[in-house]
C-alpha cells in the first residue's frame, strides 16, 4: 500500500488540488524519464522562438514531438549561457508540458504530468552548471482518492 504525504487526506478534498509529494514510488516513476546532456551550440534548432532570461544574456527554446495518436510526446528544451556548448533537456512520455519559464536569471522552472493529469514532476534547472536543483514529484489526489473509495 502507497502512503500518502499529504498534510490533509485525498478522501477530504472537494476537488482535485496539485500537491508536491514524496516517497509514492508511483508518482516518482516520471523522473527516469528525463534526462540532460551537454551538445554543440550548433544543435540548437534557429527556428524555435527563444525565450529570454531576464537579464537577456540567456535562452531557451522548447520543441514539442509528438508521440502515436497525438496524445503523448516528447519536449525537448535547449538551453543556452554563452558557452561552446549548450544543454538539451529531454522529458520523455509527456501528457502535458505545463510550464517553463525563467524564475531568476539562470534558472528554468518547468512542470510537466505524465501519460495523465494526475501525476507530474516539478523541476529547477541551472543552465550555468547544466544541472537539475530540484526535483519534486505531484500529484492532484485523484489516483489516491479512487483507491480509496
Amino acid at each position: 500500500e502507497e502512503k500518502s504525504d499529504f498534510h490533509t487526506s485525498p478522501l477530504d478534498w472537494k476537488e482535485n488540488r496539485v500537491a508536491q509529494v514524496k516517497g509514492i514510488p508511483s508518482l516518482m516513476e516520471g523522473f527516469q524519464h528525463v534526462h540532460s546532456k551537454a551538445v554543440s551550440v550548433d544543435e540548437i534548432p534557429a527556428r524555435f522562438e527563444s525565450n529570454l532570461s531576464p537579464n537577456k544574456s540567456y535562452y531557451f527554446k522548447k520543441q514539442v514531438k509528438t508521440g502515436p495518436e497525438g496524445r503523448f510526446s516528447d519536449v525537448v528544451v535547449y538551453s543556452y549561457h554563452e558557452k561552446a556548448t549548450a544543454h538539451k533537456i529531454v522529458f520523455n512520455s509527456v501528457y502535458k508540458f505545463e510550464d517553463i519559464r525563467w524564475i531568476s536569471e539562470k534558472l528554468i522552472f518547468a512542470r510537466v504530468w505524465w501519460k495523465s493529469l494526475h501525476s507530474g514532476g516539478d523541476y529547477i534547472f541551472d543552465v550555468e552548471t547544466g544541472a537539475f536543483i530540484y526535483q519534486q514529484a505531484i500529484s492532484d489526489g485523484w489516483e489516491l482518492r479512487n483507491q480509496k473509495r
